[in-house]
């Protein structure tokens, strides 16, 4: 039986200079032991593996049941300070060969990821949402969690002392979706083919990349910080936006939803100089160094990938 609890309980601490929190039931940072588990990853809790989620990225990430999964406080950046973020721990008692194990309250990509390495490697997964985006890479040095999900690049502003990264799993490129209504003007790149409002995810590589280009051409009073995905796709709809900013991959999942309706302006690459990595953006897992998970999340894309299995998931989600 899947079994939930809030976050409020499972953290007890909080330290507004961003130094760390701790999960209920460690000791504190002074003296701090990690359970070392029978595979030989260091985990803050025994058997079990603690992600935390951005849940705004469909179909990365995101909210199944999203009147128990989301953050509806979203004003918040600590996780900490409500209540309404639920966290599931489901049974993973099923064979680890499927690619169709689920979760109740999130779905996604890197969830069937997460739970198919789980599965694998016999560990509990416990999930729960992060209330934004920005910041969340640091929530395993400040032993939040065990990893991350959500659509997460590696980035150099992103490194921190005892952080480590899996190895990249995806490519991203830029795009925008609008509404066929009011497409952005035919033969011009952005942002001078828009002249309404695009929405990004604040703190995300796609949101710095909009930014630099709308001030470089005069049109930052453009860009609003994004709501959620379903928000932004509901203004889209309504018309009340012009566009939202979105991975190429991402977008065309998104476009599929809603294929009479919407559509995306061609990809491009993110700004030379705000290229995160050698490769641009891609899509890794950030872990504390210590816990042993990059390498091992790392062996297990790539099996994913030999085995055909990865591919498999793209295509169940749209983003093959």
């Amino acid at each position: 039986m899947a079994s939930t609890t809030t976050l409020d309980h499972l953290l007890n601490h909080h330290n507004d200079d961003d130094t760390f929190h701790v999960l209920s039931t460690t000791p504190p940072r002074n003296g701090f032991t990690f359970s070392l588990d029978h595979n030989g990853l260091k985990l803050l809790r025994p058997g079990k593996l603690i992600v935390a989620a951005f849940p705004d990225f469909y179909p990365v990430c995101y909210a199944s049941s999203r009147s128990q999964a989301k953050q509806h406080d979203s004003s918040s950046s600590s996780p900490s300070s409500t209540s309404s973020i639920i966290v599931t721990i489901p049974s993973t008692d099923r064979d680890d060969s499927t690619s169709e194990l689920t979760h109740p309250q999130f779905a996604g990509l890197e969830v069937d990821l997460i739970l198919r390495f789980c599965a694998q490697q016999g560990l509990q997964p416990e999930i729960f949402a992060a209330p934004s985006f920005e910041g969340i890479w640091n929530y395993p040095t400040r032993f939040l969690a065990d990893v991350c999900i959500g659509g997460i690049t590696a980035a150099p502003s992103r490194d921190h002392v005892g952080l480590a990264w899996s190895e990249a799993y995806y490519t991203v490129t830029r795009t925008l979706i609008y509404h066929r209504r009011n497409p952005p003007k035919a033969g011009l790149p952005f942002p001078h083919a828009v002249d309404g409002i695009v929405r990004g995810v604040p703190g995300s590589t796609g949101f710095a990349d909009a930014e630099a280009r709308l001030c470089a051409s005069g049109k930052r009073h453009l860009l609003q910080e994004s709501t959620d995905d379903e928000g932004d796709i509901q203004a889209l709809l309504r018309g009340d936006i012009q566009g939202v900013m979105r991975g190429s991959a991402i977008g065309r999942a998104i476009v599929r939803r809603y294929p009479t309706d919407l559509a995306m302006m061609e990809a491009w690459e993110i700004l030379p100089e705000l290229r995160p990595t050698p490769q641009g953006e891609v899509f890794c897992f950030p872990v504390r160094t210590e816990s042993g998970l990059a390498g091992r999340l790392t062996e297990f894309v790539a099996r994913e990938r030999a085995t055909g299995s990865f591919g498999r998931l793209l295509q169940k989600h749209g983003l093959a």
